[in-house]
């Protein structure tokens, strides 16, 4: 932090009683509501719909590298999802599988 002095001087480090005059300019977080939440997970829902429709149609035409990598993206977005529907509280729960949203 620094500050100018009235005698024309930087003073780089201050002291607790020095600071009686500088503001601290502090960025404020601005939490969004509950709205982010649902619409991500449709918008991961929709994305593992998608990624498992590209899954089967490379395997329908033999692309097995594809449809593996597709198929990890399905069940990353399906994962991804249920955590949020989850909530905090619900993370650790999901992870080791006792949460009835692991099933």
């Amino acid at each position: 932090m620094s500050t100018h002095d009235d005698r024309g001087q930087l003073i780089l480090f201050t002291t607790p009683t020095d600071t009686a005059g500088v503001t601290r300019r502090t960025r404020r977080r601005t939490r969004r509501g509950a709205g982010g939440r649902p619409r991500m997970i449709e918008r991961l829902d929709g994305l593992a719909d998608q990624a498992e429709r590209e899954a089967r149609e490379y395997r329908r035409a033999g692309d097995i590298m594809r449809a593996r990598a597709a198929r990890d993206r399905a069940v990353g977005a399906r994962r991804a999802a249920q955590i949020l529907r989850a909530g905090p509280d619900g993370v650790a729960q999901i992870i080791d599988g006792s949460h009835p949203e692991a099933a």
